[in-house]
């Protein structure tokens, strides 16, 4: 009864945020008559309210697929994680199939041309379909996520009204450059045959891997001391999780480690690879910082010798602080995804300003994969002193092959924002997401990403012809 209920409240969602998107689009100008056209050119195509069912009906019956409960703490993540997927996945798509029809379809036709007669309509037809899209994205958001929050709300009260926990690393995880300096001329004192011949690129990276494997290790019967800073707050504990990893020859077993905050002390069991977590009181004092003592005991069982524990990612060692709460940072959350789906659009507009529907999709598709996966490694070869080329390679096309390649990997690094923007495991995970992360995406993602392929989109239609649509 309950999937019954939320397939129809979402569906009834979506059809009065369209209706009234769709009112404010005729009393506004120019622009907004286009943002008008846009939305009712998709719907009249099927494409909006077939994929608003889609939507919703999988988002309903997502728990059923998955065989999951959100009244269970795994299934409550489960559910999280793979809902917001399956929204972004949706919206993407559309999204990109709106801005690539829409615009291909003029442009063959030839509509594109005579449109642009009107003055000022060139400069406004790029910005007003963005915005229609972006509107018609919006309207199938938020059902989808008013859906997903009430999935959650509706089998489990408490999960509805968590709070969310912001993860805190330890500053040891951070080696910094003073703190390389450092290391460096203590050991070209102590060493100075071993550190001294070396070259400095050499030294300092091989310092910072010794320092980060000092921070993040623990010998049996040794000691580490971990400092966190934590943000004002008026908790009263605060969350230790740890997940140690004691290498692939103890995968099974069972070590001790205890843990000393102040006056706190406890002994926990620790298993390879597998997060535990520790409730500790803080005390009022006028420093933020909490340093916390871990001691590494060995393993459980007398007859196993465990050398040491490491701490491999940042996120081993974390204090956890409660911080706002579980709907703001799913909204968030979904600003960021709506955000994303932004520039989907501006960049589909603008290659389809050029190119046919099935290409721009297709390039679109490789974005997102480029995006995803983080860029392709090896895209050029390394250049150095230690790398031989061959004299009869260094042709004029091998170094425009090597510029284009370089320019492609610097362009695929900056793809690194669109991996920050993505936060559904941080919201599933039950973590904070802060509104810089939220200002740094709109800004980035939103402003400059956006603007720059609207503004390339835009000077493709103001150089065709007006007559035919053809390009001068």
């Amino acid at each position: 009864m309950i999937p019954f209920f939320l397939a129809i409240l979402g569906l009834l969602l979506l059809v009065l945020l369209l209706l009234a998107f769709d009112k404010w689009c005729r009393v506004g100008g120019p622009l907004l008559a286009l943002t008008g056209v846009l939305v009712a050119e998709v719907w009249r195509r099927r494409l909006l309210p077939v994929s608003g069912v889609i939507l919703i009906v999988g988002q309903v019956f997502l728990p059923v697929i998955l065989g999951v409960s959100p009244a269970d703490e795994d299934g409550l993540r489960t559910l999280l994680d793979y809902g917001q997927g399956w929204i972004a996945l949706v919206l993407l798509l559309v999204t990109m199939m709106m801005s690539c029809a829409s615009l291909s379809d003029e442009r063959e036709s030839g509509r594109l041309g005579f449109m642009s007669l009107r003055p000022g309509m060139e400069l406004r037809w790029l910005p007003g379909k963005w915005a229609g899209v972006i509107g018609a994205v919006l309207v199938m958001l938020i059902p989808a996520t008013t859906v997903l929050y009430l999935q959650v709300s509706l089998e489990s009260p408490e999960a509805g009204n968590r709070r969310a926990k912001l993860p805190i690393t330890a500053l040891q995880f951070e080696v910094t450059e003073e703190d390389i300096d450092s290391f460096l001329l203590f050991k070209l004192e102590e060493s100075p045959l071993e550190w001294g011949l070396q070259s400095p690129e050499e030294s300092r990276r091989r310092a910072k891997r010794y320092l980060e494997r000092q921070a993040r290790s623990i010998s049996k019967g040794g000691k580490s001391y971990l400092d966190f800073d934590l943000p004002p707050t008026q908790e009263k504990s605060v969350q230790l999780s740890l997940r140690p990893a004691m290498g692939k020859a103890h995968r099974s077993r069972v070590a001790r480690l205890g843990v000393k905050v102040g006056d706190y002390s406890q002994e926990i069991l620790v298993t390879n690879g597998k997060r535990v977590t520790v409730d500790i009181p803080l005390k009022e004092s006028g420093s933020n910082q909490v340093q916390v003592e871990l001691e590494f005991a060995g393993a459980v069982a007398e007859e196993v010798n465990i050398p040491a524990i490491y701490w491999i990612d940042d996120d081993s060692v974390q204090l956890k602080v409660t911080r706002g709460s579980f709907f703001g940072s799913l909204a968030r959350s979904q600003a960021l995804l709506l955000i994303r789906c932004a520039f989907i659009s501006a960049l589909s507009l603008c290659v389809s300003t050029f190119l046919g529907f099935p290409v721009a999709i297709l390039f679109g598709i490789c974005f997102l994969i480029a995006a995803s996966g983080g860029g392709f490694a090896g895209a050029f070869e390394d250049e150095g002193a230690s790398v031989m080329v061959d004299p009869r390679q260094e042709t004029t096309a091998r170094y425009l092959i090597d510029r284009l390649a370089a320019a492609g990997s610097q362009i695929v690094s900056g793809l690194k924002a669109w991996a920050n923007s993505n936060t559904s495991e941080i919201v599933s995970a039950g973590e904070f997401v802060s509104w810089t992360r939220l200002g740094r995406g709109l800004f980035i993602i939103g402003g400059l990403w956006s603007g720059l392929a609207l503004v390339a989109g835009t000077l493709v239609i103001r150089r065709t012809e007006h007559a035919t649509g053809d390009n001068r």
